[in-house]
């Protein structure tokens, strides 16, 4: 097939660009599916705000106001329903959603669907769920980028040729069974005005007293920039504040990473502290953690319930109690956290990219 694939956001990225930098959930999702979708067959143009026209993991990128094509098979929009505009000839056209879909019902936008009719593709059935008009629609599950599945993979085999094959089997039981226990680290990765202040608080006043040793990562761009150069938005005004008050409760901001530092990352902490929002339909970073076998803990709001597996990858608490209780367990108790690890292996693992790519390409032959 012939797909063109249309991004209006203002981030300048391309195919290559989550590996070495930071990229926001939706456009890192939209690279990965444009290049996997050419491993079958398909020619791929993706017209974004790239900076330069180039080839990435065999797609063709290009600014999005050049060398736009007409005849296409397929369309592929992602959010915006005006994209469509740009190319008004296609045998098929699919607006890939990947928020909350009730903005679907704004005039101007149900306007624009109306005339194109396309065929709106969700990432879960929640968020298909939420959306109430009448366009057809499929959920077709987004993939994990491979830095994140390769990290949670366990070590490869032995191939040590001094050894029998009855010793080498048993030597790569005891490397299976044996798992890594990293130091007592937990992380934070969802936006700071979704009640990051209230986990600080829960960290200095009942988690850090209880385990001294431990340290929390708190991965925010604005929170970094705002740090570090003492000028911050007044939305942040109150976080900034507090953080400050921290100083002796082993807290670090850090930037956030490209693909290959974050999966390090993952693999270095014990517990992904994740503050769900119920607007949050997709939790990307939580999908790259447990893709990386990194145990969880959050609130049962947005799509979290669709990628914890409860008691098992994770755990979804109630209250502010249970998240304390659990916190200090995991990043205490070696066994305790071996055991989540070891949960992992009972559940289904997450898509490769590769496979949802193949599920669109199937749907719209």
């Amino acid at each position: 097939m012939n797909i063109v694939m249309l991004d209006n956001s203002n981030i300048s990225y391309d195919g290559f660009t989550s590996l070495s930098r930071p990229l926001g959930g939706a456009q890192k999702a939209f690279a990965s599916l444009a290049g996997a979708l050419t491993k079958f067959g398909n020619r791929v143009t993706v017209l974004n705000n790239c900076k330069h026209a180039l080839m990435a993991d065999g797609a063709r990128w290009r600014p999005i106001g050049q060398d736009i094509p007409q005849d296409v098979d397929l369309v592929i929009a992602l959010k915006d329903p005006n994209l469509f505009k740009l190319v008004p000839r296609a045998d098929s056209r699919v607006l890939w959603v990947v928020d909350d879909p009730r903005y679907l019902g704004t005039t101007e936008n149900a306007t624009v669907l109306s005339s194109y009719a396309p065929r709106l593709m969700f990432l879960t059935d929640r968020q298909a769920g939420e959306y109430k008009g009448r366009l057809s629609s499929v959920v077709v599950s987004p993939g994990v980028n491979k830095s994140f599945i390769k990290s949670g993979q366990p070590p490869g085999t032995i191939t040590d040729p001094n050894h029998s094959l009855d010793t080498l089997g048993e030597l790569n039981e005891e490397a299976d069974d044996k798992i890594e226990v990293p130091s007592p680290t937990a992380l934070v990765t969802t936006n700071p005005k979704n009640g990051l202040i209230n986990l600080l608080k829960i960290w200095k006043n009942n988690i850090q007293p209880q385990k001294p040793d431990a340290k929390l990562k708190v991965f925010s761009n604005i929170l970094f920039r705002s740090l570090n150069s003492g000028d911050y938005p007044s939305s942040i005004s109150d976080l900034v504040d507090y953080y400050l008050t921290c100083n002796e409760c082993n807290i670090e901001v850090v930037s956030p990473k490209g693909d290959r530092e974050m999966s390090k990352e993952y693999q270095n902490s014990r517990v992904h502290l994740y503050q769900s929002n119920k607007l949050d339909l997709a939790c990307w970073t939580l999908r790259d953690s447990q893709a990386s076998k990194l145990p969880a803990i959050s609130t049962s709001l947005g799509g979290v319930d669709d990628i914890i597996v409860n008691n098992k990858t994770g755990y979804i608490v109630p209250d502010e109690d249970a998240l304390v209780n659990i916190c200090i367990k995991i990043l205490s108790e070696d066994t305790f956290y071996t055991s989540l690890k070891s949960g992992f292996d009972d559940t289904e693992s997450e898509l490769s990219w590769e496979k949802t790519a193949e599920i669109v390409s199937q749907i719209w032959l």
